[in-house]
């Protein structure tokens, strides 16, 4: 529920989504495609990466960083990977995860999912060691603008592991208005940088 108190926060919240959505639209496939591709290699060469052995992926939409080549080579070298799915049948609710299988397709509100949780082999978020997480923007410190659902605010929050945003360099701002419930990150890795944030003791 938005209180009055927290009107302002939402409002900029709102504004800030427009302006970053309108400059990841604006950018070609082919540049997408060159981005995706750095930020992967950067991901890849953390020691926290190659050390883990269960790792949760989003899979992007067409705006976000391609998650895609990504997912696969976790599994080439036998990582296990979850994806978040959505309830198909009630298109809300929490996000669970799911074994990343080839049968991946588009799910209810533009949320990519497996093929349905009634055929997914579920896992259990407590074992996750890696989150690689999507988002609108992120802050310098680690702050993340999500879609304004709080899908993920929900899913990852108390849970440990070592949390992990993937994002073009232009996504990433000096400070971002944050909420108590809002997700920190521990890194976030774009075409040009590798960060180390400080994730806030009282941070979800």
């Amino acid at each position: 529920m938005v209180t009055q108190e927290s009107q302002p926060i939402e409002a900029l919240k709102r504004d800030m989504r427009r302006s970053f959505s309108v400059l990841r639209q604006a950018q070609t496939p082919r540049e997408r495609e060159q981005k995706s591709f750095a930020i992967l290699k950067r991901l890849l060469a953390m020691p926290g990466i190659t050390r883990s052995g269960s790792i949760c992926c989003y899979l992007a939409t067409e705006e976000e960083v391609h998650t895609r080549a990504l997912i696969e080579a976790f599994v080439e070298a036998h990582k296990q990977v979850a994806v978040p799915v959505m309830d198909e049948v009630r298109g809300a609710g929490p996000l669970q995860l799911c074994r990343f299988t080839s049968d991946c397709q588009i799910g209810p509100w533009g949320i990519l999912s497996c093929c349905g949780p009634e055929v997914c082999e579920f896992v259990n978020p407590e074992g996750v060691e890696v989150w690689i997480v999507p988002g609108v923007a992120f802050g310098e410190d680690g702050s993340r603008l999500g879609r304004g659902g709080g899908y993920y605010d929900r899913l990852l929050a108390g849970q440990p592991g070592l949390r992990v945003a993937l994002a073009f360099d232009f996504q990433v701002s000096d400070t971002l208005a944050t909420a108590p419930h809002d997700l920190w990150m521990d890194n976030i890795v774009t075409e040009r940088r590798t960060m180390i944030c400080k994730r806030p003791a009282c941070g979800p």
